[in-house]
């Protein structure tokens, strides 16, 4: 007599790019542009830390977060909503995705958190689809912006009265450690590492704060400094 045993795992990098992939192409039949953020992104550009779930920006404000979340489950039955934690005082829903696996003697079920971000949100930049970054087919956000938007949240997290948010400082110390190690080992051109003219997409907000928590970061963590050395804003 056969039978099929199941358990949870954490979702491999092939499978975040999967469910990354399942979103984008969504979006794309709406001529949505998106990119991927977060800490599957940095992990593309070399951040040494596995991610746990997908960060995307949707590079349009003509659809609410709610409303492009709402797409993906009515288009690809393996998204879906749940209420938020703290309903009804906080009214979104949270998005995941299923992934299941099987074979002749055990199954595999696993679910992933997927974030919808927007430009303007956080001071999230818009940026143009031309400077997306391809990797493992996937588009990513450019390097840069990617790196301060981390280094934000460093400081948001260590600034926020909610423990479970203070608590997130530690990983973002350590992801911004790997990310300027690999500044460091100069895995990036030096354009790359510049906020040019053209980067009015960028915002001012997040550029003019960035220097003050570059240097509040690296008087911290000095073994970081010469990384910072070559950020140009």
């Amino acid at each position: 007599m056969s039978w099929l045993s199941s358990y949870s795992s954490s979702p491999t990098i092939s499978e975040l790019n999967d469910v990354a992939k399942a979103a984008i192409t969504v979006f794309k039949k709406h001529d949505l542009q998106t990119c991927v953020v977060g800490s599957l992104a940095c992990y593309h550009y070399g951040m040494n830390r596995t991610p746990a779930d997908v960060d995307l920006i949707v590079m349009s404000r003509s659809y609410s977060q709610e409303q492009l979340k709402e797409m993906l489950v009515r288009e690809d039955p393996r998204f879906y909503t749940v209420r938020a934690k703290n309903w009804p005082r906080d009214t979104f829903n949270v998005l995941w995705f299923r992934i299941s696996t099987s074979n002749t003697s055990y199954s595999v079920s696993k679910t992933c958190k997927i974030d919808i971000l927007q430009p303007g949100v956080m001071n999230i930049p818009s940026v143009p689809s031309q400077l997306f970054v391809q990797t493992a087919g996937l588009p990513l956000m450019p390097f840069l912006p990617l790196l301060l938007l981390k280094l934000q949240a460093w400081e948001d997290h260590g600034n926020s009265s909610k423990p479970h948010l203070q608590r997130k400082q530690t990983t973002d110390v350590t992801d911004l450690i790997s990310l300027t190690d690999l500044i460091k080992q100069r895995r990036f051109e030096k354009e790359e590492l510049k906020a040019k003219g053209d980067w009015t997409w960028t915002g001012t907000v997040l550029l003019s704060e960035s220097v003050g928590r570059i240097a509040r970061f690296k008087s911290t963590y000095s073994t970081t400094e010469n990384a910072w050395k070559q950020i140009v804003l």
